[in-house]
């Protein structure tokens, strides 16, 4: 009884610290300018 308690938490939990993780490797957008449109993104591609 008291696992499956703990087995959400625990989820929930290590999924939130390995999206904090995995974000650490995304790119830098700080003073960058961001798409407007769909087609600035293909243009930038």
């Amino acid at each position: 009884m008291r696992y499956s308690l703990l087995c959400p938490v625990l989820f929930t939990g290590g999924a939130a610290v390995l999206a904090s993780v995995f974000a650490c490797f995304l790119p830098e957008t700080l003073n960058k300018p961001l798409p407007d449109t769909i087609e600035d993104v293909e243009e930038n591609g």
